[in-house]
């Protein structure tokens, strides 16, 4: 699996789209994939390229392990996916 010059991969951001209500799809190992609706308002497309340049920024400073299109490895993780994204962790 390919990872960025700091170990991030396609499906961890993905993950952290899906926590804020943006879905997109790891293709390629290493690009993302986006399928907006065809149709769309101005509001929900600043929105989700918002959420979009968030993500990338916090996945630099979120502790993310390795996940599976399944689970995460550890419930660590899968609470510091919901910690950042403003949610209530277990």
């Amino acid at each position: 699996e390919a990872k960025s010059a700091r170990g991030r991969t396609a499906w961890q951001f993905c993950l952290l789209l899906k926590s804020r209500g943006v879905l997109a799809k790891p293709t390629h190992v290493n690009i993302v994939r986006f399928a907006p609706p065809l149709v769309i308002t101005e509001e929900d497309l600043l929105r989700a390229v918002r959420i979009i340049g968030e993500c990338l920024t916090d996945l630099d400073l979120v502790r993310l392990l390795v996940c599976s299109p399944f689970s995460c490895s550890s419930t660590t993780s899968r609470a510091t996916l919901r910690a950042s994204a403003g949610t209530p962790t277990t």
